[in-house]
């Protein structure tokens, strides 16, 4: 504990001296990994690829608010699209089209939980970022991770099915048509989508509202009861719509969401609940009944005046 209050301390200290550096990178980093993770998974527009393209357009984002990776990332999605065939890049394109309108509608500001958890579901680890988020933000971070969602298994289910469209029209308009209607059944009936929505919907907000509690170890429980829902949810959707539960990455997605929200405690967190103390006081007109909790911090060793002297 006293090695994690250690680095906890030191990293407080850099972060309030390099705070507006340390958001650059961050943002940069951001970018750079999305950029270069949607060029992984599609790949179908080869100048994109291009390593000094990617790095360049990261460094411009850095300078700019979060929204505009997403916006440069549906840019890049739609040219994807578009190199894969014009019916991916119509429905694909129209579908995002629809879902940026909803999200800058209702929750513009959600811009970090929509690509981190994009990324954590590429990645395979859903849980964590459902947790991360729930801890360390807003109720509405949500609405980011329900985009996020929609716009990962949007890539997917046109990466697979978009260059193999067949129809039995002769005709070259009814044959886009039917093409493109396939792919937006395809999209729209696709239940494990769906299911991880809510799935992540409902764990963040649960995590949310607990660790508001008033509550020792509220983070913890917060936690918790995340995976605890994110476990349950899974398991009994899974069943209900068919879909393949693969239990070593879900135990690794759990596990990793326990450590990360372990560290974000300690680090963010961390209370001294064996030294809480009730206060009472009053004015005019009230009496205030008070819990004050202190914050675990690191006691560093004074020194004697002697000593300071040699």
């Amino acid at each position: 504990m006293r090695l994690l209050l250690t680095i906890r301390d030191s990293l407080s200290r850099f972060y309030g001296k390099y705070d507006s550096y340390i958001r650059l990178l961050f943002k940069w980093l951001l970018a750079l990994i999305t950029f270069s993770a949607i060029n992984t998974g599609l790949g179908w527009m080869a100048p994109l690829k291009n390593p000094i393209l990617v790095f360049g357009l990261s460094v411009i984002c850095a300078f700019l608010p979060s929204n505009s990776i997403v916006l440069v990332g549906t840019g890049m999605i739609l040219a994807h699209f578009y190199g894969l065939s014009t019916e991916a890049a119509i429905v694909g394109g129209g579908m995002l089209a629809v879902g940026m309108m909803l999200y800058f509608g209702i929750a513009p500001y959600s811009s970090v939980s929509l690509l981190v958890t994009a990324l954590s579901l590429a990645a395979g680890f859903p849980c964590v970022s459902a947790v991360m988020l729930g801890l360390i933000s807003g109720p509405l971070s949500a609405v980011g991770a329900v985009f996020g969602t929609f716009v990962c298994y949007l890539i997917r289910i046109i990466g697979v099915n978009g260059g193999n469209l067949q129809s039995s029209a002769s005709a070259p308009a009814e044959a886009m048509v039917e093409k493109s209607i396939f792919l937006i059944d395809a999209v729209i009936q696709n239940r494990e989508m769906i299911l991880m929505m809510l799935v992540l919907a409902v764990t963040l907000w649960v995590v949310w509202v607990i660790r508001r509690m008033a509550v020792k170890y509220a983070w913890m429980i917060a936690a918790a009861a995340g995976i605890l829902v994110y476990l349950t949810i899974c398991l009994t959707g899974a069943s209900s719509v068919g879909m393949e539960v693969h239990l070593p990455s879900m135990i690794a997605d759990v596990s990793a969401a326990s450590v990360a929200a372990l560290l974000s405690q300690t680090m963010l967190f961390n209370l001294d609940y064996k030294r809480t103390e009730n206060i009472r006081f009053e004015d005019d007109e009230y009496y205030y009944y008070v819990k004050a909790i202190p914050k675990r911090k690191l006691r560093r060793k004074r020194r004697s005046r002697r000593a300071d002297r040699r």
